[in-house]
């Protein structure tokens, strides 16, 4: 076998082992929050009590946000006032799994 079939199968091995997984991006139903977990990890973690989630993601209920990503700050408002007033709230999944088979989102809405 040649050292350029070797790269190859050496490349497509890393990317089928890849750290993240990808699946389906959409909006989830509306539900409530029933955690919400700020951490030391560069992300918060948030867990809803939803009837329908579009991501294929391994763990249902349990979402993720980066700090460093752009309005990470007034989703986690969000979803605190969704937290203190009882409110329902939707989320936006972006397709992209954790290794906890959690889901990234990139949005949050809030029922009145």
């Amino acid at each position: 076998m040649g050292e350029k079939t070797k790269l190859m199968i050496g490349a497509i091995c890393l990317m089928l082992v890849s750290v993240e997984a990808w699946s389906v991006a959409g909006w989830t139903s509306y539900g409530a929050v029933t955690e919400l977990n700020p951490t030391t990890s560069g992300r918060f973690l948030v867990k809803l009590n939803l009837g329908t989630n579009p991501s294929d993601c391994k763990n249902k209920q349990w979402f993720f946000r980066d700090y460093t990503g752009t309005g990470a700050d007034h989703m986690f408002r969000a979803l605190l006032g969704a937290v203190t007033s009882g409110k329902k709230v939707r989320v936006y999944t972006t397709g992209r799994c954790d290794l906890h088979g959690y889901s990234e989102i990139s949005s949050v809405s809030m029922k009145p």
